[in-house]
C-alpha cells in the first residue's frame, strides 16, 4: 500500500495534523485537528504541495466528535490509482506490526514514513474505552523525539487501514507511544461513505516476523554471501541481458520503470493517430465507404483507453499479473483500423497524414514485440531456472540481486547447493538445518509473501547451484512438488541455477515440457566482453591494448577474473606479447583450478600433485598424436580419469 498517495497534511487555524483519503472527495482526520474550522479555513496538502480546501461534513454528529473523529468534503476530486483496503478487526492482538504515514511537525513537508520499523508493534488493545476515543495502544520506532502533527494519520495493520491514529503518550517530553481508535468504533461512518468494509476476527499476529526481522535477513544474506567467496565479486559488476528478467520477477521499480516506457511510447503514438483523425473532420475527409476520418476514432480511443486502464491497474498492485493476450487483442485491433484508414483513404496527397498512419503501424509491431519479450511473462510466473556453463557468473547474479534488494529494504533468501549436505527432502534441509526455524514451509512461505505485500515488491527465494552439495541425489524427485508449493503466493519468487550438464539429470523432462519455471540461459559476458574487458582491466590497473580484446574466451567471467588476477600477480600492467607472456598468465588459470579440484571438497590430492596440469598436458599430446583439432568428450574423459586414479 503507497500511503504517500492517499495521506495528505492538515491545516486549520492555528492545529496542524494529517488526514487519509477514503474516497476521490473524502478523507478521515482526528476532530481535535479542526476544531477551529468554524472560523478558519482547512488546507489539505499533499506531499507534492498540491493544496485543496475542505470544510468538515455534517455527518460529524457529536458522537463521532467525541470519538475524536472528523469526515472532511474536500472542494475538488482527486485521482487515486492505488488500491486500498479497510478491516474491522474484532480483536487486534498483542505484538501485531504496525505501519503509517503522518505529517509530524518535525517533518510536515514530505511526511514520516513509519512503514518499516520492527519497534512498532501494537501494544495491547484495551476492552473499553479510555477518554472516550482510545482503544489501542502503540510502541514505535523512536525516531523523532515528537510526533505532534501525527494525529489523523490512518492505522495499517497487514496491509490494510485498520484504525486512526489520534494521541501520543509523552514521557519526560519524549514520544512514548502513539495511541488509535479501531475502524469497529467509526464503521458505519465509512459504510455510509460506501466505502467496503473486510470483517475478520483476528490481527493474528505472525510470530515469525519477530524472528525474520531485518537483523537476522542481515546476518542470513552475509553469510551466504560469504560462502560464496571468489564466485561474488561486487567491485566488478558488468550488467547483463539477464538483469531484466530478474528485475521482471521481483516486479521491482526497474521494471515498472521499463514498462512505463514501453507503454508510454505506443500510447504516445496513438494519441498522435486519434489527433490526425479528430483534427480532418472539419474538412469532412471521407473514406471509399462513406466514412469520415473522424468516425475511426472512437473505437480507436475506446481500445487506447482499456489498454491504458489495464497498464494503471496493474502499475498500481490492482492486478497480480499483465493480460498479454487482452493487450495484444487491443492493439490489433487498432492495427486493424490503421490498415483500414491507409486501405481506403481517397485523398493521398496529405503526406503528413500517411507519415502519421505509418507511424501508428510501426508503433503496433514495437508494442507486440515488447510485449513478446521473455521476461514480460516472468512478470506473470516470477519462477526462473538459470542455466549456464561453469563460471558464467550465475552465483554473482543471484548475490548481487539479493545485495541490491537488501540495500533497498527488500529482504531475500539465498541457499547455496554446497550447504545441502544430506539427502532429506529440501525443505526438510532448508527450514531445520539452513535457516533454523522451527515452522512449515507453508509458515515461511506465508511470512515472506506478507512482507513482500508490504514492500509492493516480490522476496526473492533462490537456491544458488543445486548440482553441489546432495543435491544431484535429490532434487530431481522433489523438484516439481517444491516448486508448486511457492503458486498460492503471489509476493514470492523463485529463482534455482544449475550447471547445464546437469541439467537433464536433475530437472525431469516432464517438468521441462510442463513448463512450469521459465528456463534461461546465462552466457555470461557474450556480446559484451569488450565491456566486461575493460571494466575488469580497469579494476585491476591493467592498460587496455591498442586493439580491442574481444576473444570468446573473455565471455566467461571467472577466466577473465583468473587471466586479470595472473596478471595482476606477475606485477604486470599490459597483456604481454608473444606465446611466453600468455602462457604464464594461463598457467596462473589451471594453477587455481588445480588448488580448487585438490581440496577435500572434490579430489583431496596434494597442491604439489598438479593432476589438472597433467589432464592438461594429456589432451594435448593426445590432439598431437593423432592430429586432430579437438578431443572427443568420451576420450578427454578416459585420459582424465586415468590421471586422477593415480592420486585420488
Amino acid at each position: 500500500m503507497d500511503l504517500s498517495e492517499i495521506v495528505f497534511k492538515i491545516e486549520c487555524g492555528t492545529k496542524k495534523g494529517t488526514a487519509f483519503f477514503i474516497s476521490k472527495n473524502r478523507a478521515l482526520t482526528a476532530f481535535h485537528v479542526v476544531t477551529e474550522s468554524e472560523s478558519n479555513e482547512i488546507f489539505c496538502t499533499d506531499s507534492s504541495g498540491k493544496k485543496v480546501k475542505a470544510h468538515l461534513s455534517d455527518k460529524v454528529t457529536e458522537s463521532y466528535k467525541k470519538l475524536d473523529i472528523a469526515l472532511l468534503e474536500l472542494e475538488s476530486d482527486t485521482q487515486l490509482t492505488g488500491e486500498y483496503s479497510f478491516t474491522d478487526y474484532s480483536e487486534i492482538k498483542s505484538g501485531t506490526y504496525w505501519t503509517s504515514r503522518g505529517f509530524p511537525l518535525a517533518k510536515e513537508v514530505t511526511g514520516d514514513n513509519v512503514l518499516i520499523g520492527d519497534s512498532n508493534i501494537v501494544n495491547q488493545q484495551l476492552k473499553t474505552l479510555r477518554n472516550h476515543k482510545i482503544d489501542i495502544e502503540l510502541e514505535h520506532s523512536k525516531k523523532l523525539t515528537t510526533y505532534a502533527g501525527y494525529s489523523g494519520s490512518p492505522l495499517v495493520i497487514n496491509g490494510t487501514i485498520a484504525g486512526l491514529i489520534n494521541k501520543e503518550l509523552l514521557e519526560n517530553g519524549e514520544s512514548k507511544e502513539l495511541t488509535a481508535l479501531s475502524i469497529k468504533h467509526f464503521k458505519e461512518l465509512l459504510i455510509g461513505e460506501g466505502v467496503e468494509l473486510k470483517e475478520k476476527k483476528t490481527s493474528v499476529c505472525n510470530p515469525l516476523r519477530k524472528i525474520l526481522s531485518n537483523k537476522w535477513f542481515d546476518r542470513h544474506i552475509d553469510k551466504s554471501v560469504s560462502d560464496l567467496g571468489v564466485r561474488y565479486t561486487p567491485e566488478v559488476n558488468v550488467k547483463t541481458d539477464i538483469t531484466k528478467k530478474f528485475n521482471a520477477l521481483l516486479r521491482n521499480e526497474d521494471f515498472c520503470d521499463d514498462i512505463r516506457a514501453g507503454f508510454h511510447d505506443y500510447l504516445v503514438e496513438i494519441n498522435k493517430f486519434i489527433s490526425i483523425l479528430t483534427g480532418n473532420q472539419n474538412q469532412d475527409r471521407s473514406t471509399e465507404s462513406g466514412f469520415k476520418l473522424s468516425d475511426f476514432a472512437k473505437d480507436v480511443n475506446s481500445a487506447k483507453a482499456s489498454i491504458q486502464e489495464h497498464f494503471e491497474k496493474y502499475i498500481s498492485n490492482k492486478l497480480n499479473s499483465i493480460d498479454i493476450n487482452y493487450l495484444l487483442e487491443k492493439s490489433s485491433g487498432i492495427d486493424n483500423i490503421v490498415t483500414q484508414v491507409i486501405k481506403n483513404a481517397r485523398d493521398s496527397k496529405h503526406s503528413s497524414i500517411n507519415h502519421y498512419f505509418n507511424e501508428a503501424k510501426s508503433a503496433y509491431q514495437n508494442f507486440h514485440y515488447f510485449l513478446n519479450q521473455p521476461y514480460i511473462d516472468l512478470a506473470n510466473t516470477p519462477y526462473l531456472l538459470l542455466k549456464g556453463k561453469a563460471g558464467t557468473g550465475k552465483s554473482h547474479l543471484l548475490a548481487d540481486t539479493v545485495v541490491k534488494q537488501h540495500k533497498r529494504g527488500v529482504p531475500s533468501i539465498l541457499l547455496l547447493g554446497q550447504h545441502f549436505t544430506n539427502d532429506k527432502p529440501p525443505w526438510s534441509q532448508i527450514i531445520d538445518d539452513l535457516l533454523r526455524l522451527d515452522c512449515s514451509e507453508y509458515d515461511l512461505l506465508e511470512t515472506l509473501n506478507e512482507i513482500g505485500e508490504e514492500h509492493n515488491q516480490r522476496v526473492l527465494f533462490s537456491i544458488d547451484a543445486i548440482n553441489e552439495g546432495r543435491g544431484k541425489f535429490f532434487w530431481a524427485e522433489h523438484l516439481n512438488s517444491f516448486i508448486n508449493g511457492f503458486n498460492k503466493y503471489p509476493w514470492v519468487s523463485l529463482v534455482i541455477t544449475v550447471r547445464d550438464t546437469y541439467l537433464r539429470k536433475l530437472v525431469p523432462q516432464d517438468f521441462r515440457d510442463k513448463k512450469q519455471m521459465k528456463i534461461a540461459t546465462h552466457t555470461g559476458f557474450s556480446g559484451r566482453e569488450y565491456e566486461a574487458v575493460k571494466m575488469f582491466f580497469n579494476h585491476y590497473r591493467i592498460n587496455l591494448p591498442k586493439t580491442p580484446i574481444i576473444n570468446p574466451e573473455f565471455s566467461n567471467p571467472l577466466f577473465l577474473k583468473l587471466f586479470c588476477e595472473g596478471l595482476s600477480k606477475r606485477g604486470l600492467s599490459q597483456v604481454p606479447e608473444g606465446y611466453g607472456g600468455i602462457s604464464s598468465v594461463m598457467n596462473y588459470f589451471i594453477d587455481n583450478i588445480d588448488i580448487k579440484l585438490g581440496g577435500p571438497k572434490y579430489y583431496d590430492y596434494g597442491e604439489s600433485r598438479k593432476v589438472c596440469r597433467k589432464i592438461v598436458n594429456g589432451l594435448i599430446k593426445y590432439k598431437q598424436n593423432n592430429e586432430i583439432s579437438y578431443v572427443p568428450y568420451d576420450e578427454a574423459c578416459d585420459i582424465a580419469n586415468d590421471i586422477i586414479a593415480r592420486y585420488t
